[in-house]
């Protein structure tokens, strides 16, 4: 992640650029100037005309409440201009106005939700209640790489982007990565870095069976790269989810619209230095889909339930070469050896847990660190069944 400095805040090209006000962008500023009074009278002449009072203030209510739908209807999104989408969700980017000096000023629409307008270096935006900005004006590659910058000063180190509630919006939200100690994660590691010079990118996948630490060595490996931000997306966020009952490859809910450039402005607004797409086997990913996200990332890291050597039934053999995904490997159990923290459990629990896949047996670890006296040794037990049905024979 880049620090901010003053110089980010020039104004950019488009923001230089001088057009004559459209109607609508001389009459919202007004009807916003009025709208606290009309709010109140549109409430007290309603209030009036119920008690049958004078006549004056159902006008005055009438006049109000039209005062406020036309505004309403100016701020429902346009049809034209440009409609930039945040991955990230909308509070990140109005924190980010607010420390660069923005007039940021919030709204309810009619349809109730809320709309923030926002004034910056002489340039009104819309950031909208779906996570997107709207502009009037046609942007360019300088008004993004500023956004970019603006942004990258508010977001956490490491984040998690996942569809909303409502599925139709993103939220993002700060976490961090584990802590796991491998034998493996470190060799892929070394075999991944010295590919990286030159400002060279790289796409790699790790395959296993479900519960042997693919995700978990994700982090593990994006961690010890340390090559800035880390970006942990929903597999839904970049892909069509897998029709689950036919297995067809029936593409559904896509998430991002507007094509691979949408998806690749999106995520390159993050500021990714290393991006962790896990469960591809999900989803139907395409070959322009891993082409976007290697062109705004230093290293992407791709996980999949896959038997060994059986990569067709997620990504056929065009995928799999150089410069698409570069690199696959198979990621095998760790059985750990009975080091701190795991010399606290007695001889009894740890034979009970020496066998568990690395994922279950790092969850064990932050317990024993954390909240020694609150293992919860049932629950763990219980997920390694679900997952791994047998331990001992499987893994």
């Amino acid at each position: 992640m880049s620090k901010m400095t003053d110089e980010r805040y020039v104004s950019p090209k488009v923001m230089q650029t001088q057009r004559r006000k459209t109607w609508k962008e001389k009459v919202f500023p007004v009807l916003n100037a009025v709208q606290p009074v009309t709010r109140v009278m549109a409430s007290v002449a309603n209030v009036a005309v119920h008690l049958k009072k004078p006549t004056v203030m159902g006008v005055a209510m009438a006049a109000s409440a039209g005062a406020n739908a036309l505004r309403d209807l100016l701020i429902e999104p346009p049809t034209g201009g440009t409609v930039i989408q945040l991955l990230c969700g909308r509070g990140y980017m109005l924190e980010a106005f607010r420390k660069a000096g923005a007039n940021v000023r919030s709204y309810e629409a009619q349809n109730g939700m809320e709309v923030s307008e926002v004034t910056i270096h002489g340039m009104t935006m819309r950031v909208l209640a779906d996570n997107s900005i709207y502009m009037a004006d046609r942007v360019d590659d300088a008004f993004y790489e500023w956004l970019r910058q603006l942004l990258d000063t508010e977001l956490p180190p490491v984040i998690e982007v996942r569809p909303d509630a409502s599925g139709d919006s993103y939220t993002a939200v700060p976490t961090e990565l584990t802590m796991l100690r491998s034998v493996q994660g470190p060799k892929i590691l070394s075999q991944t870095l010295p590919m990286l010079n030159n400002n060279r990118q790289r796409a790699i996948l790790l395959t296993g069976v479900p519960g042997v630490g693919k995700s978990t060595m994700a982090q593990e490996i994006a961690r010890l790269a340390n090559l800035g931000r880390v970006v942990r997306l929903a597999s839904t966020v970049i892909g069509h989810e897998l029709d689950s009952v036919s297995g067809s490859g029936i593409q559904k809910n896509a998430r991002v619209g507007g094509g691979m450039t949408c998806l690749e402005e999106c995520i390159k607004l993050l500021s990714p230095g290393v991006v962790i797409v896990d469960d591809i086997h999900r989803i139907s990913l395409s070959l322009v889909q891993i082409e976007a996200l290697r062109k705004v990332t230093r290293l992407v890291i791709f996980t999949a339930n896959l038997p060994e050597d059986d990569h067709g039934e997620v990504l056929d053999g065009a995928e799999i070469r150089s410069g698409r995904i570069d690199e696959v490997f198979s990621i095998e159990a760790e059985h750990s050896h009975r080091e701190p923290p795991f010399d606290r459990l007695s001889d009894e629990v740890w034979e009970r847990v020496r066998f568990w896949p690395i994922a279950f047996l790092n969850d064990l670890e932050v317990r024993l660190l954390e909240r020694p006296n609150d293992l919860r040794l049932e629950d763990l037990e219980r997920r390694v069944g679900m997952k791994t049905r047998n331990v001992r024979t499987r893994y």
